[in-house]
């Protein structure tokens, strides 16, 4: 009787590769949530706001916003043709103050319970996120470092809130669900 065939057979275990497969996915995931929340709040900052009007700070007059214009206007003509102007040339160069460059001037403050307005920009500019952990202990964390942003969110003693974070999360929590779940690799 024939020796029957033998059979070796080598198990090779990948879970090591498979689970930093799984890891990156996540981590990229976790980003992209994140990065959807960023985008979200910053869009929901721009819009109009209903509180009081006020003249932005560091402008204080027409005829300062005016010399500002005029000033910038001399600069650029002296760029363009390479050389500094006459006094005479100087003289002829004049700024006059659009109806929108008037509005510019003044800003309308958020009224409590909207997002915080967009005076400076700073706040804005400033949200982000960050992603820390690895696995199973992965957390996104979006905000803001400014000191103040705390207080626009929740409000103090003299000054009712002016959320921009939780209420983007709240509107945003199946979108973030979803980036977040779905198909793994």
């Amino acid at each position: 009787m024939p020796k029957p065939p033998k059979a070796e057979i080598t198990f090779k275990s990948n879970l090591k590769a498979v689970e930093a497969v799984l890891d990156r996915a996540a981590w990229e995931r976790m980003e992209r949530a994140c990065q959807h929340l960023v985008n979200e709040t910053k869009k929901a900052m721009t819009g109009p706001k209903s509180g009081r009007w006020y003249i932005k700070p560091g402008i204080k007059t027409i005829a300062e916003r005016v010399a500002t214009l005029r000033t910038a206007k001399i600069a650029r003509k002296e760029k363009k043709l390479g050389r500094p102007l006459t006094e005479q040339e100087k003289t002829q160069i004049t700024a006059k103050l659009t109806p929108a460059q008037l509005q510019a001037r003044k800003y309308r403050a958020s009224a409590p319970g909207e997002t915080p307005a967009l005076r400076t920009g700073r706040l804005f500019n400033s949200i982000d996120y960050y992603v820390i952990g690895t696995g199973l202990n992965l957390r996104g964390i979006v905000g803001s470092p400014l000191e103040y942003a705390p207080y626009l969110e929740f409000g103090t003693s003299k000054m009712e809130r002016r959320p921009f974070l939780r209420p983007t999360y709240e509107r945003e929590r199946e979108n973030v669900k979803d980036i977040l779940g779905g198909k793994w690799v």
